[in-house]
C-alpha cells in the first residue's frame, strides 16, 4: 500500500498554513511600524515644508511603531511554532518586501522601478514554491529540543554559528571604539554577519523557546534576549553608516542562507524535503529576487574593485625605489642617470 502524500498548504496541512499566514501577518506588522516613522518623516519634508508635528503626535508615532515591532516579533515566533524555521523566515521576508511595495506605493512614498516589482514577485513566487516543496511541519516533531541541539552536528553547527556572531559582536564593539577607521568594506561585513546571525537566531531560538523546560528554558530566553539586542543594535547602527540599498538584501540573503543551513543541521528537515533540486533552485530564485530589488550592482562592484586595486598597485611602481633615491642624492655619483621610474642603471 503506498505512503501517503505529506500534508502541505495547498492541499491540507492547517499546521503549515497556520505558519505561513502568521508570518505573512508578522511581516505586515513589520513594514506597518516603520511606516507609522517613515511616513510621518516623509509628510514634514514633501508636504509640511520641515515643520515637525507636535511632541505629543511624535509620542503616538513611536507608540505605533512599538506596537507594530511587538506584534511582529510575537506572530513570527509563533507561527515557527506550528512549521519549520525554513519556510517560516522566507515567508515573514518575502511577504515583507510584497507589503513594502504594496504599502509604499499607496502612501505615495516612492515609485518603484519595473526591476524592483519584477524582484518582488519572483521572491513571492518563490517562497510559495518553497512552501510546497521544502521540509513539513512534521519533520522533526519526534525529538525533544534537547536532542535537537545536542547532537554532534548541531553542537558543531552551533560553535561555528557563535564563532560568526561572536566576530560580528567583536567588529561592532571596534566600530564604537575606534570610531570612523574601519573602511566601508569591512563596516558591511560586519553588520551583515550581525544581522543574519541574530536573525537567524531570533528565529531557531524563538521556535525552541516552547520546547524546552527548567534550566534549559532560562538558557534559550537569554539567548533569545542576547542575539534580539544585537538585531536591534546592528540594524540601527547600519542604518547610520552603511548604505541601506546594498546592506538589506544583503542582510536578508545572509539570513536566509544561515537559517537554511539550520534547518537542515539542526532541525534536520533533510529528512522530509521531496524535491533537493526544486528546494536548490528555489534558493537561487530567493538570492536573485533580493539582489533585482537592491541598487547594488555585484560586477559593477567587482569592477570598481579591480580599478581600485589596479590604480593602488600602479601607484606604488611609480614610488622611487631605495637605488633610486640613493643614485639621485646631492652625494651621489654623477654617473647614475634614470632609466625609467623607479629604475636606474649605471652609465658605463
Amino acid at each position: 500500500m503506498a505512503a501517503p502524500e505529506p500534508p502541505h498548504l495547498l492541499f491540507g496541512g492547517s499546521s503549515m498554513t497556520l505558519a505561513v499566514a502568521l508570518s505573512i501577518v508578522g511581516s505586515l506588522c513589520y513594514i506597518l511600524s516603520l511606516m507609522s516613522v517613515a511616513f510621518p518623516a516623509f509628510v514634514v519634508r514633501t508636504r509640511r515644508n520641515g515643520k515637525e508635528y507636535p511632541v505629543g503626535v511624535q509620542c503616538c508615532f513611536l507608540l505605533l511603531y512599538g506596537l507594530g515591532q511587538v506584534g511582529s516579533a510575537g506572530f513570527s515566533t509563533i507561527g515557527s511554532w506550528f512549521g519549520p524555521v525554513s519556510i517560516t523566515l522566507p515567508v515573514y521576508m518575502g511577504s515583507m518586501m510584497l507589503w513594502n511595495v504594496i504599502v509604499m506605493s499607496a502612501l505615495g512614498m516612492q515609485s518603484f522601478k519595473k526591476s524592483q516589482q519584477v524582484g518582488t514577485l519572483v521572491l513571492v513566487v518563490a517562497t510559495i514554491m518553497l512552501i510546497d516543496a521544502g521540509p513539513t511541519a512534521e519533520g522533526s516533531v519526534a525529538k525533544s529540543g534537547v536532542e535537537l541541539v545536542t547532537s554532534i552536528p548541531s553542537i558543531v553547527w552551533e560553535l561555528t554559528f557563535a564563532l560568526m556572531w561572536g566576530c560580528a559582536c567583536a567588529g561592532m564593539v571596534a566600530d564604537l571604539v575606534m570610531r570612523k577607521a574601519l573602511g566601508p568594506s569591512k563596516l558591511m561585513l560586519i553588520y551583515v554577519t550581525a544581522q543574519a546571525t541574530a536573525t537567524s537566531a531570533v528565529t531557531t531560538l524563538g521556535k525552541l523557546l516552547v520546547m524546552m523546560d527548567h534550566l534549559s528554558f532560562i538558557c534559550v530566553a537569554l539567548l533569545l534576549a542576547a542575539t534580539a539586542g544585537t538585531n536591534v543594535y546592528s540594524n540601527i547602527m547600519a542604518a547610520r553608516t552603511i548604505n541601506q540599498a546594498q546592506f538589506i538584501p544583503m542582510a536578508s540573503c545572509g539570513a536566509l542562507i544561515l537559517n537554511q543551513l539550520t534547518g537542515l543541521i539542526m532541525w534536520e528537515d533533510w529528512r522530509s524535503i521531496r524535491s533537493w533540486v526544486t528546494y536548490t533552485g528555489i534558493h537561487v530564485l530567493i538570492v536573485l529576487g533580493m539582489y533585482d530589488i537592491s541598487t547594488a550592482d555585484l560586477f559593477d562592484h567587482v569592477r570598481q574593485t579591480r580599478r581600485t586595486s589596479l590604480a593602488a598597485i600602479g601607484k606604488s611602481l611609480s614610488m622611487p625605489t631605495l637605488p633610486s633615491i640613493i643614485f639621485h642624492s646631492p652625494h651621489s655619483s654623477p654617473m647614475a642617470v634614470p632609466v625609467s621610474k623607479g629604475y636606474t642603471q649605471m652609465e658605463t
